[in-house]
């Protein structure tokens, strides 16, 4: 009888411990609006010839891992990019020397996720293929 009880209340603190373990994850790991995670995005999608518009109102968060804390995010976003008359991208060296044309491509589905590294100090965001 005192195995069994024993063993019974090493079981439960057991799932009290990794249950708290996790939902302390989620709680860690930045939100997908988050402005260090928004200014991480925006320096993964701009590049020379394209720079992007994030509405950090239309960000959401479309699903969530409790066990590793990762959260999965989507945002509709606008890419600006700098054309020449025939249409070919041009660098920011190029532009200034030659001026150019502006190209809108508005509303791009990004969906991307939020999760702490190993350590749990630092958070690594991913883009996903849509």
């Amino acid at each position: 009888m005192f195995i069994k009880t024993v063993s019974t209340s090493l079981l439960l603190s057991t799932i009290v411990f990794f249950s708290s373990c996790s939902s302390d994850l989620f709680n860690q790991t930045p939100k997908c609006s988050e402005s260090s995670v928004v200014d991480t995005l925006k320096s993964l999608l701009d590049s020379e010839s394209r720079k992007v518009t994030i509405d950090v109102d239309m960000i959401r968060q479309t699903a969530l891992d409790e066990d590793n804390g990762m959260r999965t995010c989507q945002i509709n976003v606008d890419f600006v990019y700098s054309l020449d008359a025939k249409n070919v991208l041009l660098s920011s060296f190029q532009k200034a020397m030659t001026g150019s044309l502006e190209s809108v491509s508005k509303n791009n589905k990004i969906i991307y996720t939020v999760v702490l590294g190993e350590t749990g100090k630092k958070y690594i965001v991913s883009l996903k293929d849509n």
